[in-house]
């Protein structure tokens, strides 16, 4: 869990798939009451009344109505700036602190009388950089001023849509985060831990006092006249602040896992370390006593398929085999686990099946081998420990395989006996992981040089050698923003990622970068790869969420965290995004055979079929048959274009404008629209009403789940 709140016995847990609802009325034994998918993994969330405000890595509030029977209704929603961090709302306003490094942060002021259209009224400016919101009465506290040396700022909302800046504290430190209570700051830094802030003068607070403990808090929260303090490191601390002179340890909890978020109800305390949601009976708050832990069971981590059956590395239950040959979805075959595995991370970690044998990494470190006999039962035919205890990629013969050693090495090896394997010749000889197998061509993600991850591509010579025929480390480097300490500029700080995904079909070489997304290259000279595609270009980024890819000559499937995007690549060069899948889960690993997907989620084996009819301009009676977006005209442009869509049916469409960076310019669409022909235009300007400049902008169509979006230059 990301963000988390308790009220009224019901847990609001937010998790990168949506939003979840717990009925904790036993703590013990708590129990899902709804949830809601949303597209974008929520970070943040403020509840008023009925209302609960939700900002998003997708860089958006969104407006979740929250019914008498506790159902969440997505209403509206409305882009914000680069970076959204933290939201609270009082009346008809809410109030959203948002920005980026470069520019500066801000307090924008959203009107959300109408929770359908969310509009921004107004913004000021908070600092270089921006962490936390509290609201009390006709004040909003946002912590602002520089990365490294954080400072309160108090704004006036007598009038809501109009805050005033009436006074800041001195330099904070670098701060977790805070809460306000009767005017009365209470902060957890990095130096001291603790301090405590009056904050009645506005214009001229007063530090009350500070508690040292040597653990730096990232979390807080307010129980009375108790502080309760948490880190990264599963602690909680217990702080009488009876006296807010001197702030008092009186109890410590070391078991209460890594804090993301803390809160409470009556004396019961939750924590959550982003999986599991722990609680802690405070009674004696010298003595906390655990209650329960609800989160999800491990889950599927690998999935293969091979022969009519699909293979699962669970990690809990083992090696999981079922049929998928039929008609009727997919019957448990068998399953092979280790005896007393019931904890996280002792089952099976991945999963191969290579020249009839299945080869599977378990959490006790060591590689089992299985034979899958009478079509029904796996028999364990080896296991083996360092260094064989790596994963086998790919066959070149039969038995002769290409394997990752579990000490880094690629090589050759004959597993005729899998008891004992022999090495017969050495591919790399440094580390390399072994990501994609084409016809007589392999590619291997190694580090080039220290720090610099890249790819290597090697032509197959003979059954046991390959010569590497080129290699390259420009990958796009995934950066932040850094202030050194002490030092009021700062900058960005870039690091070169590793590819996450790699995937060779015919002559096309995929790879799934941290940093760019998907980019495609032309491999069919492999001594000189040529870049036709790159779905990212971020100024500053630091993960996209693009996870893996699988590619085959008509289509590229990506997965993120909880959905799955389909393009078709009849143009190479210009990849146009047909489908969108929501999973609703987290996504570990995917695998597409012909039109089939097998998606392993945080909560078992997903199926989809794709629909490959992407695109149909037939019309019946004057009625489009499906949904289609047009290309804008003209295109380019230079003052106005205008854009035309299909609707088969009456549905809610959006329309929305991103730069290449992949940032929401503005949304032209956010409505309900009747089936038939529409169209719009775009005169060149954002969300704010100013120009934008010349280059490359994508427009998105969303219409149910129908999902596709287009490209277009504006030239000035």
């Amino acid at each position: 869990m990301l963000d988390f709140e308790v009220r009224s016995n019901v847990a609001y847990c937010l998790n990168p798939q949506g939003i979840r609802l717990l009925d904790i009325t036993n703590p013990n034994s708590p129990s899902e009451i709804s949830r809601l998918h949303l597209d974008g993994a929520p970070q943040s969330h403020y509840l008023i009344d009925n209302l609960m405000l939700v900002i998003d890595q997708r860089d958006r509030i969104s407006t979740i109505e929250i019914t008498q029977d506790n159902r969440l209704l997505l209403r509206g929603s409305l882009p914000t700036d680069v970076w959204p961090v933290s939201v609270v709302a009082r009346g008809d306003y809410a109030y959203l602190l948002d920005g980026n490094p470069g520019d500066g942060f801000f307090l924008s002021v959203i009107d959300i009388s109408n929770p359908m259209h969310p509009e921004l009224v107004r913004r000021v400016e908070v600092g270089r950089w921006g962490l936390a919101l509290q609201l009390q009465g006709n004040r909003v506290y946002a912590i602002g001023g520089t990365s490294d040396n954080n400072r309160i700022c108090t704004f006036d909302i007598s009038d809501p849509a109009i805050p005033q800046l009436i006074g800041t504290t001195d330099d904070l430190g670098d701060v977790g985060n805070f809460v306000v209570r009767n005017d009365t700051a209470f902060v957890c830094s990095d130096n001291p831990d603790l301090q405590v802030w009056d904050l009645r003068t506005a214009s001229v607070p007063a530090k009350l006092g500070t508690l040292e403990t040597s653990f730096g808090p990232v979390q807080i929260d307010i129980l009375g006249d108790l502080v309760l303090l948490g880190d990264r490191h599963n602690s909680l601390r217990i702080v009488s602040v009876t006296n807010p002179r001197n702030p008092v340890s009186i109890g410590m909890h070391s078991k209460a896992g890594g804090m993301y978020g803390i809160t409470h109800s009556g004396n019961t305390v939750f924590t959550s370390d982003g999986r599991i949601l722990r609680s802690l009976d405070l009674t004696n708050p010298a003595l906390p006593v655990a209650q329960m832990q609800f989160g999800p069971k491990d889950y599927p981590r690998d999935i293969e398929i091979s022969d009519g059956k699909l293979f699962v590395a669970h990690g809990t239950d083992g090696l999981m085999v079922y049929d998928i040959s039929g008609s009727t979805g997919a019957s448990p075959v068998t399953t092979w686990s280790l005896p007393g595995c019931e904890v996280e991370g002792c089952g099976v970690l991945d999963v191969n099946v290579v020249a009839g044998r299945v080869y599977s990494k378990f959490g006790d470190d060591s590689l089992r081998v299985f034979e899958l006999v009478g079509n029904d039962s796996l028999w364990l035919s080896a296991t083996l420990g360092t260094p064989w205890n790596g994963s086998a990629a790919s066959s070149l013969n039969g038995d002769t395989l290409i394997f990752n050693k579990g000490d880094g090495p690629v090589v050759a090896a004959d597993f005729r006996n899998p008891a004992v394997p022999i090495e017969l010749s050495v591919l790399r000889a440094g580390y390399g992981h072994v990501r994609a197998v084409g016809d007589r061509m392999i590619a291997i993600a190694a580090n080039l040089t220290p720090y610099h991850p890249g790819i290597e591509l090697y032509s197959l010579g003979d059954e046991v050698n390959a010569n590497l025929v080129y290699s390259f480390s420009d990958l796009p480097q995934s950066c932040y923003w850094e202030n050194p300490p002490g030092d009021g500029g700062g900058g960005f700080v870039c690091q070169y990622m590793s590819p996450r995904s790699v995937e060779i079909e015919n002559s096309v070489l995929a790879v799934v970068n941290q940093a760019a997304g998907l980019m495609l290259f032309d491999i069919s000279d492999p001594s000189n790869p040529t870049l036709t595609f790159r779905q990212y270009s971020y100024p500053y980024v630091t993960d996209v969420g693009v996870i893996e890819a699988e590619i085959r000559s008509d289509l590229a499937v990506l997965s993120r965290w909880n959905s799955m995007e389909v393009f078709d690549l009849a143009d190479m060069s210009m990849p146009i995004l047909a489908q969108t899948l929501h999973v609703g889960d987290y996504i570990n690993d995917f695998i597409l055979i012909e039109d089939d997907l097998y998606a392993a989620t945080s909560s078992g084996i997903t199926f989809f079929h794709l629909d490959q009819a992407l695109d149909v301009d037939d019309e019946v009676d004057g009625l489009p048959v499906n949904f289609s977006l047009s290309q804008n005209n003209p295109n380019p442009f230079n003052a106005t274009t205008k854009i035309s869509l299909d609707l088969r049916k009456p549905s809610h469409v959006e329309l929305s404008i991103f730069n290449i960076a992949g940032q929401r310019v503005r949304t032209l669409l956010d409505k309900d629209l009747q089936s038939g022909n529409h169209s719009v235009e775009w005169d060149g300007r954002d969300s704010f009403g100013h120009p934008v400049a010349s280059g490359v902008y994508f427009y998105r169509m969303r219409a149910g789940d129908f999902q596709t979006s287009r490209k277009m230059v504006l030239l000035k």
